[in-house]
């Protein structure tokens, strides 16, 4: 009997023990929302911008192309003959179209790629300063994938680090 009292008193010494150990753990934690620092982000309304523009310039010539091959088989689909040669020449332009349209598709991907790990990586960074420079325990980035299914209001530090990441890339703040 005075045993299991024994371990009863050990086991409520350990438990209070670590809930109090929990009590004095000093942890400083904060969320962010990730989209909206990647949108906000300086380098990232850069690189999109002229992303855009690499667009709207393959879009244009996409479409010149296109009207050729449209007008081109017009006019051969107008003739009272067709010999094999415009039909070959009429191949030739589809392939053209298509290749070209393929290739500033896989271009865009390619930079839209790079493009988001330049940001990626220029934002770990910044944030990672931040969280040191503020003496944050854990930074934890909400996706809205699963990864934080709650958190309170008062812990999202997303306005004040969007502040920091463009104001270390703007060269406000210097490291």
């Amino acid at each position: 009997m005075i045993r299991n009292v024994l371990v009863a008193i050990a086991f409520l010494a350990g438990i209070s023990g670590f809930v109090i150990s929990m009590l004095n753990l000093k942890t400083n934690t904060v969320y962010i929302d990730m989209g909206k620092i990647y949108e906000n982000f300086g380098l990232s309304k850069e690189l999109n911008k002229a992303l855009d523009a690499q667009i709207k310039h393959d879009k244009v010539i996409t479409d010149s192309l296109y009207v050729n091959l449209r007008n081109k088989t017009k006019e051969v689909k107008d003739k009272p003959k067709k010999t094999e040669e415009d039909i070959n020449f009429l191949a030739r332009l589809e392939e053209d179209f298509y290749y070209n349209q393929k290739k500033m598709e896989n271009e865009v991907q390619r930079i839209s790629k790079d493009n988001d790990a330049k940001i990626w990586n220029q934002l770990n960074q910044y944030i990672q300063d931040f969280g040191k420079e503020n003496k944050y325990t854990f930074i934890l980035g909400a996706n809205g994938q699963g990864t934080i299914m709650y958190a309170d209001d008062e812990k999202d530090v997303t306005n004040t680090i969007t502040q920091y990441v463009n104001d270390r890339y703007n060269g406000i703040i210097n490291k």
